[in-house]
């Protein structure tokens, strides 16, 4: 070939690898935990956490739970508008720093993903958010262990269980059961694979008046109880989902 042409073709070559960028790793089905809140680490003590599944994303903002819908074209990234829950904890600077990593949630426009972390960037190019994996889960057995609730979904609404309340959860022997909170309660399941069928639920009949508003949160989950459908288990995490969009999500004890 012709020196002159080759030097042509050459250059073609290298141009068009220099105006070619991969495409970022996808961001769906991952989970992450924040380690930097723009260069800060987190307040010890405080967790706050990050998934992205079908396209929504949310998490554990410290205190309250938090989701909301997300969109990404290459590198650049868009969020719906968020919502959270209303609880208040106490603990020392944890509520100034949700607001924080709120605010800085929004204001990530952009993501990259290098070397296991996930950073988030704002419009300037600063990185405002830095995340690393979770570790890993213990492998938990479903059946026999017992599971305490912490949130409760309806479509894209989560709420966090009352604070001082506790509601458990125990899959056996066909039977489910545990405390909705005030009042015990049992009833029967099936499960085949992931597919839950819980029947009818019988409860005792005690009334508890504090705090304010539990026994509208135990009859708001022994009704989402009975409408679950599926079930699915990761790590030390239950999540139960009914096929109108209701769920709750459970941690091993």
């Amino acid at each position: 070939m012709n020196r002159k042409i080759l030097a042509l073709v050459l250059a073609i070559t290298l141009l068009a690898a220099c105006g070619t960028s991969a495409a970022p790793a996808s961001l769906a089905d991952t989970a992450w935990v924040l380690q930097l809140l723009r260069g800060q680490p987190v307040a010890a003590g405080s967790t706050i956490t990050l998934e992205f599944v079908a396209g929504r994303l949310g998490g554990t903002a410290g205190c309250n739970s938090y989701g909301g819908a997300y969109t990404v074209q290459g590198d650049k990234l868009t969020l719906g508008e968020m919502v959270r829950t209303e609880m208040y904890c106490p603990a020392p600077g944890v509520m100034d720093q949700e607001d924080r990593y709120l605010e800085a949630l929004a204001e990530g426009t952009r993501y990259r993903l290098t070397a296991g972390r996930l950073e988030l960037l704002d419009g300037a190019g600063q990185v405002v958010l830095s995340f690393a994996p979770p570790a890993p889960r213990p492998t938990v057995v479903l059946q026999g262990t017992e599971w305490v609730l912490t949130t409760l979904l309806e479509g894209d609404a989560a709420a966090s269980v009352l604070n001082g309340t506790e509601i458990t959860l125990r899959l056996e022997n066909g039977t489910v059961g545990g405390t909705a909170g005030c009042n015990s309660y049992s009833g029967p399941y099936t499960l085949q694979g992931g597919t839950l069928s819980v029947g009818a639920v019988a409860s005792t009949k005690m009334y508890c008046q504090e705090p304010a508003g539990l026994m509208d949160q135990e009859s708001d989950y022994l009704a989402l109880l009975q409408r679950m459908t599926s079930l699915e288990l990761d790590g030390d995490l239950l999540t139960l989902r009914a096929a109108d969009g209701g769920g709750l999500v459970f941690e091993a004890r």
